[in-house]
């Protein structure tokens, strides 16, 4: 540790901004043997910060892992320029056996004269427009999960 922090120093490292829980990592014990600590970090210099001043760290809620994932949270100034959203299937999908069979459906629909690649984009923005609005609220729902998580973390961290 002793020649990891004197790296830190000779670079001038530092930790980024963060948001949610200051926990990382926990071993997942019951009490009286439940350990939780801050492990994980993103790591800029002052001239990174400078550039990037909206930028800051979310620690998200760990599914399977003892580490929490941080993501990289860029100001809406830094979203706008990344253009529309992409399509993300969302392992809850594979709970309603409904969404299969709607998958299968748009998936099978013809691209005749369109190339491998074109009809590859179609069929899944075909699966995106099916699922959306078999379940036009699943953004909200989603939403309201992700602050409800968020809520319990920061309870968490009282503790």
């Amino acid at each position: 540790m002793e020649r990891f922090r004197s790296v830190l120093d000779a670079f001038n490292l530092g930790d980024l901004r963060y948001r949610g829980s200051k926990y990382t990592w926990s071993n997942k014990r019951s009490s009286p043997d439940f350990i939780k600590a801050r492990l994980d970090r993103a790591l800029v210099n002052p001239g990174w910060c400078s550039r990037h001043p909206d930028v800051l760290v979310e620690v998200l809620a760990a599914r399977s892992s003892d580490h929490k994932p941080l993501w990289i949270q860029f100001s809406a100034r830094h979203k706008a320029k990344q253009g529309p959203r992409t399509f993300k299937y969302k392992a809850c999908w594979n709970l309603d056996s409904e969404c299969k069979e709607v998958v299968q459906a748009e998936w099978m629909k013809g691209t005749a004269g369109m190339s491998a690649l074109g009809a590859t984009m179609a069929k899944l923005d075909w699966c995106k427009q099916a699922l959306y609005s078999k379940n036009p609220n699943n953004l909200e729902e989603t939403q309201e999960v992700q602050e409800e998580i968020d809520h319990l973390l920061e309870m968490e961290d009282v503790q």
